[in-house]
């Protein structure tokens, strides 16, 4: 799976992701997407299996909010 790295999409740089988070999902503006056909670039630096998934939604799935103390 994904563990840490960085991703862009049509050459715009979508952020960080970390697999414990805070950045579990990544926006994609509407209009960096193209009709037809999209170049997504991944950059994973602790790649550990060959097993990857992306999935691109309509709606937004951001998960719950989590309360952290100092």
């Amino acid at each position: 799976g994904w563990h840490k790295g960085v991703a862009f999409i049509n050459g715009h740089n979508l952020g960080r992701y970390w697999k414990i988070g805070p950045q579990k999902t990544l926006y994609v503006p509407a209009p960096w997407l193209k009709e037809g056909k999209n170049t997504v670039l991944i950059f994973e630096q602790h790649p550990r299996s060959s097993i990857r998934t992306l999935q691109l939604t309509k709606e937004h799935r951001l998960g719950p909010t989590v309360e952290h103390e100092p």
